[in-house]
């Protein structure tokens, strides 16, 4: 058998390399969770309660049973072939050089014209009227574009960014020149991104939008990682929040992700929910929840012949054992799910000192278990790699700056490497401040929805680090925030139109003057009709306005961008004050 179609273009060795084949892991029928099962241990013996010298003689003789013997591995079962390749990105094209075009690459703008687009202006209609007029992809693009402005400037409030004077050290932002204040709210109010009616319901549908879009983005390497992520927010309703007060973040929504061991561009996400829907998802009744969790997430790669690292939440023997028979190999760390690990056998050959490891081998099912002594005692089984030396860890003194090498085994030096790749990611994604943060909202779906375009920024300026070109002088995650967010409300996804439609949106330009002038608004001294408006513009012809263009040396009124018109936009566009130009059709 080969891998799947997605490897076509790996080299010759991976795509040959053997798919593992599903077999029972006891004889005599004995099912797996009858051996390995859950990791509670029964303290009782016929009703008499055990004392602690019988409850480890019960364990060590549990792992004997199990097949556990003492050695070590020199050799690696994957093989040379399938350990090393790198991702690369799928349906790319090598010009792409700016911010906007990687996150073109990540966001679902199939989805975001099939169903965002309708859907939100059927809310709109309903909650606005007559006042609403349909959202276009290159407007939902300048709409998510101050949210990214947003993200790069902090202000006290969100009014502040349609403010055109400056206020001590606080800028004049003037979003008015992308977008008024109303539409944005607008927008803002009326905005569904799935086909439902339910809000918790529409997170997870565009969740699944999202792990399409991403794994349709790139095809990942060798190495895969498993870990979790938090979208901070403390809203009363929001639906499966949770605290945990290990993380940076505590309380919010709990994300588990798959994510490319390389790149760091994460590929799957579940979110975390409550018990009741969790007990009812794939997996779970046979396996219990962090092993349907783990199948769940790589099951997209299954039969691949990768190899998957995770941390203590994920790692156990019945773990690697269930990616093993679907294909996988894994490394994880053990420690508190330790059911048929050999933790006392390894901890009867004595102890070690830091730099040195104890391994034990399980010839039927190829397992590896190994403790290492590094800063604390690490716990990691395997179905892969080996205990031959590794990279070794360079250790600094502070005292004398002195560099010191400590000794590593392969096992745990791959571990090292791999398994740190979505804490890496979540750094970038609220190492400054998250989009969470920055979105301020009483909605539950708008707080997720946040988190989630967060996901899409950060898989975008990663792919732009780890594949851009080298030769280009690359900018840090704040220059490419700047740069996406300039890009996005500067588009020019509008630019093309259908004949016979009006230019709701024109691209506004302001350098562009009647002969060779620059365009200025300024104030009159009262109100008078707008000149565009008055004259076949698109809008009312009773609009009047305080506003005046100077271009032309003579007061013209037209309507302030501030209203959400585009008068003053049009004339900048055309250059003068054509009579009923603005009725034609574009051809």
């Amino acid at each position: 058998s080969k891998l799947p179609q997605e490897n076509s273009k790996l080299p010759q060795a991976v795509q040959s390399y053997p798919v593992f084949k599903v077999t029972p892991l006891y004889p005599n029928n004995e099912s797996e969770t009858d051996r390995i099962g859950s990791n509670a241990e029964s303290s009782t013996v016929k009703g008499k309660k055990m004392t602690p010298e019988e409850r480890l003689e019960k364990r060590v003789a549990e792992e004997v049973e199990f097949g556990w013997k003492e050695g070590d591995r020199s050799f690696d079962v994957r093989g040379a072939a399938a350990v090393g390749y790198g991702p690369r990105l799928k349906n790319f094209s090598p010009l792409a050089k700016n911010a906007l075009d990687y996150f073109v690459h990540f966001f679902p703008f199939k989805h975001l014209r099939n169903v965002i687009l309708p859907e939100t202006n059927k809310c709109g209609q309903e909650l606005y009227n007559n006042k609403w007029r349909n959202l276009t992809v290159g407007e939902f693009c300048s709409w998510i574009g101050i949210r990214y402005v947003q993200l790069y400037i902090t202000l006290p409030s969100i009014h502040d960014y349609w403010k055109t004077e400056v206020e001590g050290v606080f800028p004049a932002m003037n979003m008015a020149r992308y977008m008024s204040k109303e539409r944005f709210f607008q927008i803002n109010r009326s905005l569904k991104v799935a086909q439902t009616e339910c809000e918790e319901q529409e997170i997870l549908m565009f969740i699944e939008i999202l792990n399409e879009t991403f794994t349709d983005a790139i095809i990942p390497g060798s190495s895969l990682t498993v870990d979790e992520s938090m979208i901070s927010s403390r809203h009363a309703k929001l639906a499966g929040k949770k605290k945990i007060k290990r993380k940076p973040r505590p309380v919010g929504v709990e994300i588990k992700n798959l994510a490319d061991s390389s790149s760091k561009i994460n590929l799957v996400l579940e979110k975390n929910e409550d018990k009741a829907k969790m007990a009812a998802k794939e997996y779970h009744a046979e396996l219990g929840a962090t092993t349907a969790c783990t199948l769940r997430l790589t099951k997209r790669y299954h039969g691949t012949g990768r190899t998957v690292f995770g941390d203590s939440w994920f790692g156990s023997v019945k773990t690697v054992l269930e990616l093993k028979n679907r294909g996988l190999y894994s490394t994880c760390v053990v420690k508190t799910a330790h059911k048929n690990y050999p933790r006392e056998l390894l901890g009867k050959m004595g102890t070690i000192k830091t730099g040195e490891h104890k391994s034990m081998i399980h010839e039927k099912h190829q397992l590896l278990a190994v403790n290492y002594q590094d800063k604390k005692l690490k716990q990691l089984i395997s179905s892969c790699s080996t205990t031959l030396p590794g990279e070794p860890r360079v250790k600094v003194s502070r005292r004398t700056g002195l560099k010191e090498e400590i000794p590593r085994p392969k096992i745990f030096s791959e571990y090292c490497k791999a398994a740190g790749a979505i804490d890496v990611f979540n750094h970038f994604r609220t190492g400054m401040s998250g989009l969470e943060d920055t979105w301020r909202t009483l909605s539950p779906k708008l707080c997720q929805l946040a988190g989630l375009c967060g996901f899409i920024e950060t898989n975008a300026f990663l792919a732009y680090q780890f594949f851009g070109d080298s030769s280009l002088s690359k900018v840090d995650h704040a220059g490419f925030r700047r740069q996406l967010a300039n890009q996005l409300l500067n588009n020019n996804f509008d630019s093309v139109h259908a004949p016979g439609k009006l230019i709701l949106r024109p691209k506004l330009s302001t350098n562009v003057g009647c002969e060779g002038q620059s365009h200025n608004l300024m104030k009159m001294d009262s109100r008078r009709k707008c000149f565009v408006c008055s004259n076949g513009g698109q809008f009312r012809k009773d609009n009047k306005t305080i506003w005046c263009c100077t271009c032309a040396g003579i007061k013209r009124p037209l309507c302030s961008p501030n209203t959400g018109r585009s008068c003053f936009s049009q004339h900048v566009d055309t250059g003068k004050f054509p009579s009923k130009v603005y009725r034609k059709s574009v051809p």
